[in-house]
């Protein structure tokens, strides 16, 4: 069986590296890849040389799904307080939006290695 060529996600070089989580969003943007005839399947890696640049932008975005979430439910938790049936519908919605806008900053997540041995080179 032949294996996949590895990728990094920063820098878009053949390298070895950390290994990328696959999720929703790799799964959705194969997918629309896929239905345009682009898709070409790699093992996709985040290389020794983007690592730290991988983390902060990494952080960045935890921090600001964190951020959106609490805004989102502030505002909702307002609206439910002044009319509690409109504002539960429009409280979620306003979640829902509010999630979603932190998409925007997504970063997948990576296999971290348990022990040294398994660092790739």
């Amino acid at each position: 069986m032949k294996t996949k060529e590895s990728r990094c996600i920063m820098c878009g070089n053949k390298r070895e590296g950390l290994e990328v989580i696959p999720d929703y969003m790799i799964g959705i943007i194969r997918w629309f890849k896929h239905l345009a005839g682009k898709e070409k399947n790699y093992r996709l890696v985040v290389c020794r040389d983007c690592f730290e640049n991988y983390r902060k932008i990494r952080q960045r975005y935890h921090r600001r799904q964190i951020e959106c979430l609490a805004i989102g439910v502030v505002f909702a938790a307002v609206l439910i307080a002044f009319n509690p049936v409109r504002g539960t519908i429009y409280g979620i919605a306003i979640v829902a939006f509010m999630y979603l806008l932190s998409q925007l900053n997504w970063m997948p997540a990576l296999r971290m290695p348990k022990t040294k041995a398994e660092v790739p080179s």
